[in-house]
């Protein structure tokens, strides 16, 4: 498929070495009709297959886009020689194109202007931020999904980064920009504004399409251009997980200092502003603790709403009405407020997506059924890209201490007994670490 932007088609070996394929079964008149899209996908799936082969180390692997059009189409043509790939068009070999003058940068920013435009045109307007409001109300009319037809799903990512990037460009400058660092976006494009910063409108995309509104790429927009403020703004806690902590290097600390198994968030760290809150990337000498201290001060500044629920014979309290409500799991006295509410000492806590947490009594008369409670409602609201944990964990004394180990659960490792019997000593981890 011509449009897949997460694969690679056919991965080989030959004398010369690795050989990566990416297929494209249009005909010439309808990489034509499309030429925005056509170069937009092509380059795509050429980078993803070159950064997948520097990844392994493959300096000797052959990119190859194969076309079923027997005679070269000129547009992919200029793609391929751009992206340094081989071109194989009906039954000839894959072969090497000559040299152009075209760079993979300006066939991207051409792309994306001319896919712009067209949007534009196709909502009746001229200015691409009125155009981007009607793209974004007939996108949430009916969300494509990616499984479903993964065609109309990249199209939309693109047709949104595109009217997106011409907004920004219009106010802060800059130019559209291959990415060779994958691990950041699932599309190798980035928009670089004038003053450097780097913006990846194709994640804000995805993730409109996935959480709606609250995701607009109108917070994008708005946010641009604010990092050359940063060192003025507040610095807060963000649970994240440690793969997109990892995958971005931001600089973060371990939730627990004890190993608890996989699947727990860990600390980041980032400042905040109306629009935007910006994750802090790894410094080298960094001051951890007194990072983690300031943020903490600030955390305490945030105001949550709480709200009780019977959920089956069992109070829930659901802390939302913040960005930062996950991250009040940080903050003791807080914490501590909601075990006087409880009158329990001990909490069970769950953190499923940026802005929710779930809070019960985690020494209930009947906790197993309260772990039930918290574990279904902790899988039906991880699902979107605001993922953090679907991991329980445990409160005392305000302080995450520990995580509950449930029968099945392979990811929390048994911890050493200790003095709580019977299903308490089964059923929650060891002593109490500090965060």
């Amino acid at each position: 498929m011509y449009s897949s932007l997460q694969k690679i088609d056919i991965a080989a070996k030959s004398p010369e070495g690795p050989v990566y394929v990416q297929t494209d079964h249009r005909t010439r008149e309808e990489v034509e009709a499309e030429p925005e899209l056509s170069t937009l996908f092509a380059l795509a799936r050429l980078l993803i297959a070159k950064a997948h082969a520097t990844k392994q180390n493959e300096a000797d692997a052959s990119v190859v886009y194969a076309s079923i059009s027997e005679e070269p189409i000129p547009l992919l043509a200029e793609v391929v020689a751009a992206a340094g790939a081989k071109l194989s068009s009906g039954s000839e070999k894959a072969r090497a194109l000559a040299p152009v003058a075209a760079t993979p940068n300006g066939l991207l920013d051409k792309a994306f202007r001319a896919l712009a435009t067209r949007c534009a045109q196709r909502t009746g307007s001229t200015d691409p931020a009125i155009a981007l409001a009607a793209i974004e109300a007939e996108t949430l009319a009916d969300v494509p999904d990616l499984e479903d037809d993964e065609i109309v799903y990249w199209t939309r990512v693109l047709e949104l980064s595109a009217l997106t990037g011409e907004v920004v460009r219009a106010k802060h400058g800059g130019t559209w920009e291959t990415l060779p660092d994958l691990q950041l976006s699932d599309v190798p494009f980035a928009f670089k504004l004038g003053g450097g910063e780097l913006l990846l409108p194709t994640n804000r995309a995805g993730r409109f399409m996935e959480d709606g509104p609250e995701e607009s790429m109108f917070h994008m927009i708005d946010s641009a251009g604010e990092s050359r403020d940063r060192e003025n703004l507040p610095v807060l806690p963000s649970l994240r997980t440690r793969a997109e902590a990892e995958a971005q290097q931001i600089v973060f600390r371990e939730l627990l200092k004890k190993d608890y198994g996989e699947g727990l968030p860990v600390i980041a760290y980032g400042t905040d502003s109306p629009t935007q809150f910006g994750l802090m990337k790894q410094q080298p000498d960094q001051d951890l603790e007194a990072l983690h201290a300031k943020a903490l001060a600030n955390l305490a500044t945030q105001e949550v709403a709480v709200q009780e629920i019977d959920a089956g014979n069992t109070v829930l309290l659901v802390v939302t009405n913040s960005f930062f409500a996950t991250e009040k799991l940080l903050d003791r006295a807080f914490m501590r407020s909601l075990q006087k509410r409880l009158k329990s000492e001990m909490l069970a806590v769950t953190v499923p997506r940026r802005g929710l947490m779930f809070v019960v009594d985690g020494a209930a008369g009947d906790p197993r059924r309260s772990m039930a409670v918290l574990a279904t409602l902790t899988a039906k609201e991880s699902g979107t890209s605001r993922k953090i944990s679907s991991a329980i964990l445990i409160v005392q004394d305000g302080e995450v201490v520990g995580r509950v180990q449930l029968e099945g659960d392979a990811s929390a490792p048994e911890a050493p007994p200790t003095k709580r019997p019977g299903f308490f000593r089964r059923l929650f981890g060891g002593g109490k670490s500090s965060a």
